[in-house]
């Protein structure tokens, strides 16, 4: 394959001054996505997948925890956050138990570091999630090579960065205890492995592609995408149609497809947990293919694939199932859907095949699978905007050249339209980050989105008893609960409404966490009356007098 590097040309120069102009400006930009990155670290609630990342961390599997707190005795917030915690007599064997016995949909490099990490920094929710602000950052220089490997262009590949360093997406999932930094980084260190070895096409940067490819695999399961992306653009690129005639694979194609495969065996006994754990893999995931409506998946999907440059939206959208009905709310992200498809366009028609293919293969690659599961399925799948992350990469990739390159244009009016264009929607990332940063809560804490409102309920008793059931929302949201609840507080989990029932005398109000309807029926058939404080559901009062009263 020829060097990419020498296949187009860098966008015409600017003056010494505009040049100047440009690096400071990136260099603020790089500043803030530090700021962003690592300031507030402890402000968000810590939520439900958070809270379950912890206990995975810690070596704790769910059964046994449930076994241990569903006696009906009272918990207090230190009891019940012991499960929170890293300590010796549980190591590393320990969380992989957890993950492969109770989850092993969740690979496991993440957590292995994230184990590693606070065994050495301590186990606060600030020091992990401060591990992921770390993964964070180092996506930015990662993705520099990989823009100069693709684009053979300082300026779109500082464009990328700047425009990544500062984007609400990729810096909420910097601020969460979860592995999607982690992927994110994978991604683009598998694609830049990728793009150098088939420039100098030698065995050891085939070796190094493999060895990221395994790191994604083992960072999360959706990573499958992205070598099944890198493949379609290794195919596509320079196709020798004789060796095809003759039925024969090119050499790079075999080669990929040598060191997928190698990559793939390594992963191997991870994934024997996995279709072993298929009856597991359901039950956590059946979420994903109830039904949804039309106006409802629209609607996620308009805020999910602007969230990289534009997200003012905290987390009512995502929570309520409607929405906010504001249309402005969306003719808003017009803008932003009108930018991403004209820099696809613009791309194609002024970059290389190895160029735009990438790009196009690695957005498709990696959205399409899931979009038209959904569309043939009726599922969901495509619409928690975390399982695109990949997709959105190549998004930022494409937008990147077309502002890269605009902003330096011969034409001087044709410069300052897109040099607008490029400060309003940087403008537009910074203060979603702003509004983010000082924000409780945000769409992403979608599990756990009303705690605060529960917890600020529950605070205001003198004396309260905090009642739930153990299944698998709201074991996970009972703990999440318990990092916003004042000492006072005394949970009892229970399964038999007998046990909840028990000795409340002392306590001055009782509140039920989101119970079932089964148990709200089972609590009414003991005579008790239960009232829902908030209209969702999420939590209830406890009558202690008979219905028969009322």
């Amino acid at each position: 394959m020829p060097d990419g590097r020498t296949e187009h040309s860098e966008p015409q120069q600017t003056s010494p001054r505009g040049s100047a102009g440009l690096w400071l400006f990136i260099v603020v930009l790089l500043a803030f996505g530090l700021f962003f990155r690592l300031t507030n670290l402890g402000k968000k609630i810590y939520q439900h997948d958070e809270a379950m990342t912890s206990l995975r961390v810690a070596g704790f599997r769910v059964e046994e925890v449930r076994r241990q707190l569903a006696d009906g005795h009272e918990i207090s917030i230190g009891e019940l956050q012991q499960y929170q915690r890293v300590g010796p007599e549980r190591g590393l064997r320990s969380t992989l138990n957890s993950l492969a016995t109770d989850d092993p949909k969740h690979t496991p490099l993440y957590y292995l570091l994230a184990r590693i990490w606070t065994q050495i920094f301590g186990d606060s929710v600030v020091t992990l999630r401060s591990l992921s602000a770390l993964i964070g950052l180092l996506v930015l220089p990662c993705l520099f090579w990989l823009c100069k490997e693709l684009f053979a262009s300082s300026r779109t590949a500082w464009m990328a960065v700047g425009l990544v360093a500062v984007s609400p997406f990729h810096i909420l999932y910097a601020q969460e205890a979860r592995q999607y930094s982690l992927w994110t980084l994978a991604t683009v260190l598998s694609s830049a492995a990728l793009l150098r070895v088939l420039r100098l096409q030698t065995w050891r940067g085939w070796s190094v592609y493999a060895a990221t490819v395994a790191m994604g695999l083992y960072t999360h399961a959706l990573f499958v995408f992205v070598p099944f992306a890198h493949g379609i653009y290794v195919a596509g690129t320079n196709p020798d149609k004789s060796m095809i005639r003759q039925l024969r694979l090119p050499k790079l194609v075999a080669d990929y497809l040598l060191f997928t495969l190698v990559a793939f065996l390594v992963f191997a006994p991870w994934a024997f947990f996995i279709v072993f754990g298929l009856p597991i893999l359901y039950e956590t995931t059946n979420w994903l293919t109830r039904d949804i409506e039309p106006v409802f998946f629209l609607k996620r999907w308009i805020l999910g694939t602007s969230s990289p440059f534009l997200d003012t939206s905290g987390g009512v959208l995502f929570y309520a199932k409607a929405g906010i009905e504001s249309s402005a709310t969306y003719w808003v992200r017009l803008p932003i859907f009108l930018l991403i498809g004209y820099s696809f366009f613009y791309l194609c028609r002024n970059t290389p095949r190895r160029v735009w293919l990438f790009v196009v293969a690695l957005t498709g690659g990696t959205i399409l699978p899931l979009l038209l599961t959904d569309l043939t399925m009726g599922w969901r799948t495509s619409t928690p905007a975390r399982y695109l992350t990949p997709g959105y990469l190549g998004i930022q990739l494409s937008v990147a050249y077309l502002l890269a390159s605009q902003i330096v244009s011969p034409r001087p009016v044709w410069r300052k339209l897109w040099q607008m264009v490029t400060v309003v929607l940087i403008a537009g990332e910074i203060v979603s980050c702003v509004r983010s940063a000082q924000a409780e809560t945000w769409w992403n804490k979608e599990a756990s989105y009303i705690l605060p409102r529960l917890a600020q309920i529950v605070n205001q008793s003198p004396r309260p008893l905090l009642v739930s059931t153990l299944e698998r929302k709201n074991f996970g949201n009972l703990i999440a609960l318990s990092y916003l609840l004042e000492p006072k507080v005394r949970f009892r989990a229970v399964v038999d409404p007998d046990v909840a029932l028990r000795a409340l005398e002392g306590f001055s109000d009782i509140f039920v966490l989101n119970p079932s309807e089964q148990f709200q029926q089972e609590l009414q058939e003991k005579e008790y009356l239960i009232r829902a404080v908030v209209k969702s559901g999420e939590l209830w009062r406890l009558i202690k007098e008979p219905a028969t009263r009322q």
